[in-house]
Formats: structure tokens, C-alpha cells, sequence
């Protein structure tokens, strides 16, 4: 069986979540009194913890301090300390927060939100209250994951006919197998030269790399399952008959 080991492979993988790979100095965030008259929230939201600002573990807490007109509606949000990186994700968050009507022909007024984004990845992401103007937030546990798929086509492939049926070559997607793999006698020197791209499978080693979900403890492959590959017709009729001519013989 060939792998087309002269093609360079081409798999995906897309790294989501990874929290070990830099560490950030978390700047001192100041502390600062609330006012104990503060305005009655409606309606609040907390700020996604992205991806990249967890792989960089920024951490800690961002007060906001905001705004508010008559009708209870978030005017501005500037964020007063915390780690720079996460003043954007929860300015835009405190800009979605709705606090009662103004009482007494009162018309702006202003109040502080605290975001504490801790580095403790949770199963589900919800954040947590402390309190109306204090919520914690934790990025959400992401396996990294793996194309199932890896090709061993070119992405410049332009064509290519067989070198023993003179037939051009086609696309397919084959099972991978995992494992130690035994050949019958002469095997690889027939289809180097009577089958060279029956190309029916493909192998990819003794060792398949598998992760557990913390979260619910479930096993997920990370190896991929298939490959892209070139084939020609001719030579999978050819692997066949070749086959069949000469069975296991064992003993």
C-alpha cells in the first residue's frame, strides 16, 4: 500500500484554548468605593473571557465606571483600572447594562461595575454575581481540536497520470489505520510496480492520540480518521487480483 510519501501532508489543526504558554505581569487595580445609593440594575451582562487574552493569562479585576441617563440607559463606559488588555471586552459589556429610571428629576448619574476575570476554566462559562455590580468571569474549557481529515494532496495539484496505467489520477478519502501493520510476502515490491496508487488506505503509526473532556469525561480522538489521497482505478483492480492470487499463508 503507498501513502504517497512523496506528498508533504497537509493537515488543519486548530489550537482553541491553551492556558500555559505566556505569563503577563496583572497590573494593581486601585480600589474603589461604591457609592451606597447606587442605581437599581434591570438588566446586566458580563464580558466574554476571549480566547487569546486567556492563552496570554490576563487576569484580575477592571472597574468601569459608567454613566447613566434619566431613562436608566448606559450613556458611557470607561474602564478605571485593571489589566489594559480587558477594558475593551468590558466597556462593551457595561455598555448593554440597563439601571431604573431616575427618580426625583435626577438626570445623569454614574455608578462603578467591577469584571473579575479569573484565570479557573468553567465547564459551562456562566458568570457569576457577587453582587448586582460585581461579576466574575471564567473562559470556558475548549478541547483543542483536530481536523478528522488530513490530506496527502498538494493544494497545487494540477493533475497526474498513473506511471504503470498512464490513467490520471483521482481524488479520494480513505480510513487511516492505527496500529502494527503486516504486509504478505512481497507485497510491497508488487505494488511498486504493478499498483503504486491503489492507495485503498492509509497508516498512520502505532500510537492514536485521544483527550478526556474534563467536563464530562468523555474520550475524543484527536488523530485524524481519513486521508485525502490520489488513486487510480487500474491499480486498485490491479491490488485486487493480486490479492487474490496469493492468500494468507501462515505457518
Amino acid at each position: 500500500m503507498r501513502d504517497s510519501k512523496n506528498l508533504k501532508p497537509r493537515s488543519t489543526i486548530i489550537l482553541v484554548l491553551g492556558l500555559s504558554l505566556l505569563a503577563f505581569v496583572v497590573p494593581h487595580t486601585p480600589v474603589i468605593s461604591q457609592n451606597a445609593g447606587q442605581p437599581k440594575v434591570i438588566a446586566s451582562s458580563a464580558p466574554n473571557y476571549p480566547s487569546i487574552v486567556a492563552i496570554i493569562r490576563a487576569m484580575g479585576k477592571v472597574v468601569v465606571e459608567v454613566k447613566i441617563d434619566a431613562e436608566g440607559k448606559v450613556t458611557s463606559a470607561k474602564a478605571k483600572g485593571g489589566h489594559p488588555i480587558l477594558y475593551k471586552a468590558s466597556e462593551e459589556a457595561a455598555a448593554g447594562w440597563q439601571f431604573e429610571s431616575a427618580q426625583h428629576g435626577a438626570s445623569e448619574r454614574s455608578t462603578l461595575l467591577t469584571f473579575d476575570f479569573i484565570l479557573d476554566p468553567s465547564c459551562n462559562g456562566a458568570p457569576v454575581f457577587r453582587s448586582p455590580y460585581h461579576v466574575e468571569v471564567r473562559p470556558v474549557i475548549t478541547l483543542l481540536t483536530a481536523s478528522d481529515t488530513e490530506s496527502y494532496i498538494p493544494p497545487d495539484f494540477a493533475g497526474e497520470n498513473c506511471p504503470v496505467h498512464g490513467l490520471a489520477l483521482m481524488k479520494d478519502k480513505v480510513e487511516i489505520r492505527y496500529g502494527l501493520i503486516e504486509f504478505k510476502s512481497n507485497y510491497l515490491k508488487a505494488e511498486k510496480k504493478h499498483f503504486p496508487f491503489a492507495n485503498t488506505a492509509s497508516y498512520g503509526g502505532c500510537i492514536v492520540e485521544w483527550e478526556e473532556n474534563p467536563c464530562d469525561g468523555k474520550r475524543v480522538q484527536r488523530s485524524p480518521k481519513f486521508a485525502e489521497v490520489l488513486y487510480c482505478p487500474k491499480c486498485r483492480a490491479a491490488q485486487q487480483k493480486w490479492a487474490k492470487a496469493h492468500p494468507w499463508r501462515r505457518g
